[in-house]
C-alpha cells in the first residue's frame, strides 16, 4: 500500500501506472493507486472508470463495486458511452435476472447517446426483452 502511494508522487502519469498494474493483474497495487486517484479527484470520470475496471477484474466480489464506479463515471460524463458499456459488462458477468436488468438498462441508455457503439446490439440480443422494449 505504501509503495502504491509513493508511486503517486514519483510517477508523472499515475493513470498509466495504474493501467500497467491492471494489465499485469496486480490488482491490489492497481486498486490502491486508483482509489487514491478517486479520492484526490472525485469529479474525474476517468478515475472512476479505472477503479471500476479494476473492481470488475477482482475475483468474486468486486462486481457491485465496479457497477457503482461505472454509474458514478456515467453521472460525471453523461455523453460518454464507455461507462454505460462497462455497466452492461457488469450485468453480463452477473448473469441471472439482476444482471440482465443491469445490462439491459445500461444498453438502453447507451443506445440513446451512441447507438452504434462497439457491440451493443450483439449484447442487447443476449438479454431478456419484454414486448414493451
Amino acid at each position: 500500500m505504501i509503495a502504491a502511494v509513493l508511486l503517486l508522487f514519483q510517477d508523472p502519469d499515475i493513470y498509466a501506472r495504474a493501467e500497467s498494474l491492471l494489465a499485469e493483474h496486480d490488482l491490489s497495487q492497481a486498486r490502491a493507486v486508483a482509489e487514491r486517484l478517486v479520492s484526490r479527484h472525485p469529479g474525474d470520470a476517468r478515475a472512476h472508470l479505472l477503479l471500476g475496471r479494476i473492481w470488475l477484474d477482482w475475483p468474486t466480489f468486486g462486481r457491485f463495486q465496479a457497477l457503482d464506479e461505472f454509474r458514478e463515471a456515467a453521472r460525471l460524463a453523461p455523453h460518454d458511452p464507455e461507462p454505460l458499456y462497462l455497466q452492461s459488462t457488469v450485468g453480463l458477468v452477473l448473469h441471472q435476472e439482476d444482471g440482465e436488468t443491469v445490462a439491459r438498462d445500461a444498453l438502453l441508455k447507451l443506445f440513446a447517446i451512441a447507438p452504434d457503439y462497439r457491440d451493443t446490439w450483439e449484447r442487447f440480443k443476449q438479454v431478456h426483452q419484454s414486448p414493451a422494449i
